[in-house]
């Protein structure tokens, strides 16, 4: 998760960026097992995407798919697809001393040829000692640290947990710098257990609001990096998304308000439980006062009627509400709080002027379009009706106003 949001953010665009992110894929090539939730599945392939609460996939330019491949155990004379192929490939590369004429193509002799130790530069051939050494060196390590923590009984038999070093906290942000790292929210803090939490409010609607919520969170993700020795153990991040329009694809007819999106596997299965997205769809709530039930069903009337309140309604007469209402009233704010609401609003009633203007636009040069693709559609039709009836081309040009190449091509 950590290296997928690196190009998540080089997507991003400077200056005048719909955020209309291209997809990203990753691909994980693993030499060990899954530990958990195979549920005794002996799967090779995993893929992993964004889905929302009823298992449909919410956001479809980002996925994982992760290759176990100590679960791949066909033989060579068991290989039916090209992907079999591939996986037998990458599973006994290093085994084999010649080609096997099952690999006797262009695209997989060229792999070889790749793969062959002879074809290294001088550059790539001590690129590759290079990093056997690390390996080994790493391995050696770990091995070490095992056999140390095995005889200072921190393993029970052959299990148990193993601490191999003390993670390293440096609060310094990674490579790039504050201006390129820091993306702006509405509200962006964390919890007592570090966990991130993003909460946008999105008044207008945009083409690609997901990619925009995806992008954003790239940000959080990055933020939780630590320079030196680091296990990659990332805290959650939460990104909330209030929204104040509905969305026009994959609802079917469903007036939901709260839509949860996470990354599952191939059978519906919460793959990675450190990553959610939690959208309000604001117009979908009509409960009344009377109707609230529970602590969220109060929340999200307050964000709903916020605008609308006179005075706090009874309901409200909480110490947490009462803070929140408090934060709300524009007579507690500051001189630079105050610029700063009267700016934001400036700025939300410029922008939704300038997307009624464009909407209104857009609907105008829509009903002209279709005006005129109706009067043409229907001097097609009458021109083919003329012809059926043996009316000369000459006469159906008069008639309709069409062309003469055009009555002929009818």
């Amino acid at each position: 998760m950590y290296y997928a949001s690196f190009p998540i953010q080089e997507l991003g665009e400077k200056g005048d960026w719909d955020y209309n992110l291209k997809a990203v894929f990753c691909v994980g090539i693993l030499d060990f097992e899954f530990d958990e939730e195979n549920q005794g599945l002996e799967e090779v392939i995993h893929t992993v995407q964004l889905k929302n609460q009823h298992n449909q996939i919410f956001y479809d330019k980002l996925k994982f798919v992760y290759l176990e491949m100590p679960h791949f155990n066909k033989s060579e004379k068991e290989l039916e697809t090209r992907l079999d192929k591939w996986l037998y490939f990458i599973r006994h590369l290093e085994d084999f001393q010649t080609i096997p004429e099952i690999f006797k193509d262009e695209v997989f002799e060229k792999a070889f040829k790749k793969a062959e130790l002879a074809n290294y530069t001088k550059q790539e051939r001590a690129e590759y000692e290079e990093s056997l050494k690390t390996y080994r060196d790493l391995k050696g390590v770990i091995d070490t640290a095992f056999d140390e923590g095995k005889l200072e009984g921190k393993l029970e038999g052959t299990k148990g947990k193993l601490e191999i070093a003390k993670a390293l906290k440096d609060k310094e942000q990674l490579g790039k710098s504050d201006n390129y790292r820091k993306a702006v929210y509405d509200i962006y803090c964390q919890n007592k257990n570090g966990e991130q939490i993003i909460v946008e409010l999105q008044k207008a609607k945009q083409k690609y609001f997901k990619d925009r919520t995806m992008y954003y969170a790239s940000f959080p993700i990055q933020e939780l990096g630590e320079k030196g020795d680091w296990d990659y153990n990332l805290k959650a991040v939460f990104c909330v998304g209030i929204l104040d329009f509905e969305f026009d694809e994959e609802n079917q007819g469903l007036k939901e308000v709260i839509h949860t999106v996470q990354l599952k596997n191939q059978h519906n299965q919460i793959f990675y439980d450190k990553l959610k997205f939690v959208y309000l769809e604001m117009p979908h709530f009509n409960k009344s006062e009377k109707e609230l039930e529970t602590r969220l069903d109060k929340w999200l009337y307050f964000i709903r009627h916020l605008e609308d309140f006179q005075t706090i309604p009874e309901i409200f007469k909480d110490e947490v509400f009462e803070k929140a209402f408090k934060k709300a009233e524009l007579a507690n704010y500051t001189k630079q709080e105050r610029a700063e609401y009267e700016e934001s609003l400036k700025t939300y009633r410029d922008l939704k002027g300038v997307i009624d203007t464009a909407f209104d636009e857009g609907k105008l040069e829509g009903i002209k379009e279709g005006e005129l693709k109706g009067k043409l559609e229907g001097k097609i039709e009458i021109a083919k009706a003329l012809k059926v009836n043996g009316i000369s081309i000459e006469m159906i040009v008069k008639t309709t106003g069409l062309s003469e190449q055009e009555v002929k091509s009818l």
